[in-house]
């Protein structure tokens, strides 16, 4: 598969409107191994790629507009607040993985974390709030 520009799509990428590939285009220039999908019907495109060596999601709608973006990140790079949040309510925990959504120009922080009792999904916000988005408890046999 060559870069965006020139790319060959895959089944079900015709449908991707024209719009939404002419914002991709400009967003992420150098965007590499772009895969686009719609997802279930809604008029709402996503696009796995490679920028800047990061893995990245993008989603736009019908007419172009870039809905949210996601990547994964480190601990290192989180902002200071975020961080800090973190560090005072879940230092019991492992980090698994952290992924910054973006919307409306406004990223927040999924974590997917765990403690050998429980493994959880946690969205920090800027200002240090945090949302408990799904918590299931570790089965004995699933514990490190």
């Amino acid at each position: 598969m060559s870069l965006v520009g020139g790319q060959l799509f895959a089944a079900g990428e015709e449908r991707v409107t024209i719009q939404a590939r002419e914002t991709f285009r400009k967003e992420f220039p150098s965007a590499e191994y772009a895969k686009w999908e719609e997802i279930n019907s809604s008029g709402i495109f996503m696009v796995r790629f490679v920028y800047e060596n990061q893995g990245f999601v993008a989603y736009f709608n019908e007419v172009g507009t870039m809905v949210a973006s996601a990547r994964l990140v480190l601990f290192e790079s989180l902002p200071y607040k975020v961080s800090q949040t973190f560090r005072s309510k879940y230092s019991d925990f492992e980090i698994i993985k952290i992924e910054e959504l973006t919307m409306d120009g406004i990223p927040s922080y999924f974590f997917t974390i765990e403690n050998g009792e429980a493994k959880s999904l946690i969205r920090v916000y800027l200002d240090g709030t945090v949302q408990k988005v799904k918590a299931e408890k570790q089965k004995s046999g699933n514990k490190k």
